[in-house]
């Protein structure tokens, strides 16, 4: 039998592929220098991945300004909406246990096995569902498959496309789990749910009085949360922001800066919002 070609890539796939086998050698070569992440898994078509990848941690300067605030790191702290693990393994760094919850299927994949790989399977606990103020099925808002922050769409705007997850009262998940340990600390980014994520937790935040940082990007809806803290016992409110000024976007672009405001003299919420049980 005489021998046949039976395919041949053409000129054009043979350069392409030789220019992006170069760039992969180079850009994991500066990957293995400068990141901290070099085994981690990331999708890199996700906003949070490439963070991750370039600046090591995505939202560095809010997780140091954790570190910095809390007093009591032999603690627990809750991630809600633990996305792909940056929050999580930070955390797990420095607190004696993180309690991590993610509903997404596949985010809580990659989670597992960032756990896995960065050696924390027994200071961290995740937990594959979403928390609210009741128990129920809500449907993934997965239109956007390259970024892993899925926010929930509520059960009169479910379609029959629209796959389900489960969510519930973090009390009930907390009590299940027969934490004895103190909490310290709640970070909450769920895409707008915060409210009944604070409503579902009410028992553990009554109780330990810990430092709650959830995200909320306008003062109506910072608002809305605020309102249901100050009737659990808080007073001191604040915003955490990249920027020195209060009132608008004043990125500090060369340093890795937090900056602590009063609540109520912030109107540019880029950041996260911060429940104290002090004064800070």
């Amino acid at each position: 039998m005489k021998t046949k070609i039976v395919y041949q890539n053409s000129f054009k796939d043979a350069i392409a592929s030789g220019v992006k086998k170069v760039l992969c050698n180079i850009s994991i070569s500066l990957l293995k220098r400068y990141s901290t992440h070099n085994n981690t898994w990331v999708l890199l078509s996700d906003p949070i991945s490439r963070d991750m990848l370039s600046k090591s941690w995505y939202e560095h300067e809010f997780l140091q300004a954790i570190i910095a605030i809390i007093p009591d790191m032999n603690s627990i702290v809750l991630d809600v909406g633990a996305n792909i693990g940056n929050h999580t393994i930070f955390l797990a760094h420095h607190f004696t246990e993180v309690i991590s919850f993610e509903p997404v299927p596949e985010n809580a994949a990659i989670l597992r096995n960032n756990v896995f790989i960065h050696k924390l399977e027994k200071k961290v606990t995740i937990v594959e569902k979403g928390l609210s103020s009741t128990h129920a099925k809500l449907a993934i808002d997965d239109s956007d498959r390259e970024n892993t922050n899925c926010g929930l769409i509520s059960e009169k705007a479910i379609t029959s496309d629209k796959r389900l997850i489960e969510v519930a009262r973090g009390d009930d998940i907390i009590e299940s789990l027969r934490v004895k340990r103190k909490i310290s600390c709640i970070k909450i980014d769920v895409e707008g749910m915060e409210p009944d994520v604070i409503k579902g937790l009410s028992k553990v935040i009554k109780k330990d009085k810990p430092f709650i940082f959830w995200e909320a990007f306008n003062k109506d809806t910072v608002g809305i949360s605020k309102k249901i803290l100050e009737s659990y016992g808080y007073d001191h409110f604040y915003h955490i922001s990249k920027s020195s000024s209060p009132k608008k976007h004043k990125k500090n672009r060369i340093f890795v800066t937090a900056y602590l405001h009063d609540l109520e003299q912030s109107s540019y919420f880029g950041g996260m919002n911060l429940a104290s049980p002090v004064f800070l």
